[in-house]
């Protein structure tokens, strides 16, 4: 039986230096003449579809159809490659690519991605990092607007592909959200400094394990009973 580790990216695994909100305004003003869609709206720990739904609210005062939300989504992972390709404050956080090399290797895991990004862009950007070949497997903000659900459905996939120690699955992340979405499918929740939520804002949540960030692997790893 396999521990199941559930990364999110952004905030956690790395920032994209906001190539993403552009890319989406961008698409968003290709497709309805209005720029800058999504100004002032939350996006820390919320799905695409959450982010989309309030964008179109805002600039438009409706909901989008769902030809429009295709099209919509058509054209941000079109435009979405080479902005990230270009954004020089792209970034991978502090001892990520070691840690996930470290867990990939090691045969008493399950590495995925439980992450609110359309399951397109979220490998377009791991594939910036050069983070893609650690993970097959995720829940998507594609797959549902709510985070609970998704992380739902990238345990179910990761219990496709071997057997999991129900007792030892973990979500990671670096928001409130994550907290949540781990505790209402009773796992295991542990997170990180590394995004706009404080270490103190974190801690009162009452996270299993609270980290400022990823870069000691050795900590990560006993923390989970990973130790050697």
């Amino acid at each position: 039986m396999r521990k199941l580790i559930l990364f999110d990216i952004d905030g956690t695994l790395l920032r994209d230096g906001g190539a993403a909100e552009r890319v989406f305004d961008q698409a968003f003003s290709d497709l309805f003449a209005v720029p800058e869609a999504s100004a002032g709206i939350d996006k820390h720990g919320r799905t695409d579809l959450e982010i989309c739904r309030d964008a179109a609210h805002q600039a438009i005062g409706r909901d989008l159809r769902p030809d429009e939300i295709q099209a919509l989504q058509e054209r941000y992972v079109h435009l979405l490659p080479n902005a990230l390709a270009a954004c020089e404050t792209f970034q991978v956080l502090p001892g990520v690519a070691a840690l996930c090399a470290d867990l990939a290797r090691d045969d008493r895991v399950l590495l995925g991605l439980q992450t609110g990004n359309m399951e397109t862009a979220a490998w377009a950007k791991l594939r910036r990092a050069k983070l893609a070949d650690y993970f097959a497997f995720g829940g998507f903000g594609s797959d549902s607007p709510d985070r609970a659900a998704l992380v739902r459905t990238a345990i179910n996939r990761g219990r496709t592909l071997a057997p999991v120690d129900a007792k030892a699955i973990y979500v990671v992340g670096d928001a409130p959200g994550d907290i949540h979405a781990g505790r209402r499918n009773q796992v295991h929740t542990v997170a990180v400094g590394t995004g706009l939520t404080g270490l103190e804002t974190l801690r009162a949540l009452q996270p299993d394990f609270l980290l400022p960030d990823l870069s000691d692997a050795a900590r990560f790893k006993r923390l989970l009973g990973l130790a050697a």
